[in-house]
């Protein structure tokens, strides 16, 4: 019996696990993993924002930049097609030939007659006989004069007034399109902007337009009254702005963003030729001088020893020599041209 109970009193007792102390062992893991999750939300919760604000202001820039990439992309295709479109009216426009003298004084601004434009052809004519006969007292030279004096007087002048007028219209012609493209987009008609710029605007373009009002005064349709521009101001820019209002009256289109393009096609062009004019002045420049040393250096030795010069000046072969020569030099002035001519 003494064995027995030395032997049970070996053995530990066995302690039961209550569930109380589960339980508060649970909840301070619980309360333990809040508190962590917490501070670590407070730490990291700014720059969480952060990147989903990025990610947001990211997607919507790209968003923004696709819509605005593919109004590029469009305008882009746009301008190809209307420089392409110009480009194919003025090949047309340099094979048009044989304008009548008429429509030249009228696309010169000019108020001259036919009658008038050939009493000053012979009277230009006859006045480069005299001359040339009293310079050089060569009936050759005076006869190659004669033949040429028509080409130069009145021609030339008439030429040169119409280039003017052209390219003052083609100046101020993106301005009178802005004026239609504000017009159109407050709801105004086409007819009142055409009025407007003929009220408004400087001249030539006041008085084309004002010639297209008259036009329509008479019943000619808006697409009608402008295609008598063709007439009076011959260009590839006149000619698309015609077409484009021909299209609009005939099937209805957005105007106001085509004439929108086309200004700034014209404008962008203008800068470009305006460039292209700087960089080219100072061989232009130095042309003139080469081509001036010549007749420079003939006066000076004229004056000098007229002597010197009198085989050249006063003998068929001298004649021929100095034909050679204008013609030699002519042949360089125009080669030159030819090389520092962009076409834009």
């Amino acid at each position: 019996m003494e064995k027995a109970t030395g032997s049970s009193a070996s053995f530990r007792p066995v302690h039961k696990i209550e569930p109380v102390m589960v339980l508060s062992q649970l909840l301070i893991g619980v309360c333990t993993f809040v508190a962590i999750g917490t501070g670590a939300y407070a730490i990291l919760a700014p720059k969480i924002a952060d990147e989903t604000v990025s990610s947001q202001r990211l997607a919507k820039l790209t968003k923004e930049g696709a819509a605005v990439s593919a109004r590029a992309v469009v305008d882009r295709r746009r301008r190809r097609a209307i420089a392409h479109n110009l480009e194919d009216l003025e090949d047309e426009e340099k094979k048009r030939k044989n304008i009548p003298i008429e429509v030249l004084i009228k696309q010169a601004g000019l108020d001259w007659t036919n009658q008038r434009y050939y009493l000053m052809m012979a009277a230009g004519i006859v006045m480069t006989s005299i001359a040339v006969y009293v310079i050089s007292m060569s009936l050759f030279a005076t006869a190659v004069a004669t033949l040429f004096a028509p080409l130069v007087w009145p021609k030339m002048y008439v030429a040169r007034a119409r280039e003017k007028r052209i390219n003052k219209f083609l100046e101020q012609f993106p301005t009178g399109l802005d004026i239609i493209i504000r017009g159109l987009k407050s709801g105004l008609p086409i007819r009142a902007c055409l009025q407007t710029i003929a009220n408004e605007a400087e001249e030539p373009m006041r008085s084309e337009f004002q010639a297209v009002m008259q036009a329509q005064g008479l019943g000619l349709t808006v697409a009608d009254a402008v295609a008598r521009m063709r007439l009076t101001v011959p260009s590839p820019e006149t000619n698309f702005f015609i077409t484009l209002i021909e299209v609009q009256q005939a099937a209805g289109s957005n105007l106001a963003e085509t004439l929108a393009t086309l200004s700034s096609m014209m404008r962008a062009r203008k800068q470009m030729r305006e460039k292209v004019k700087a960089l080219a002045a100072e061989p232009k420049l130095s042309a003139y001088i080469i081509g001036a040393v010549p007749l420079v250096v003939m006066t000076a030795i004229y004056f000098i020893s007229p002597d010197y010069l009198e085989p050249l000046l006063f003998t068929t072969m001298g004649h021929v020599v100095i034909g050679g020569c204008v013609l030699w030099a002519g042949m360089g002035a125009l080669i030159m041209q030819m090389i520092m001519k962009v076409k834009i």
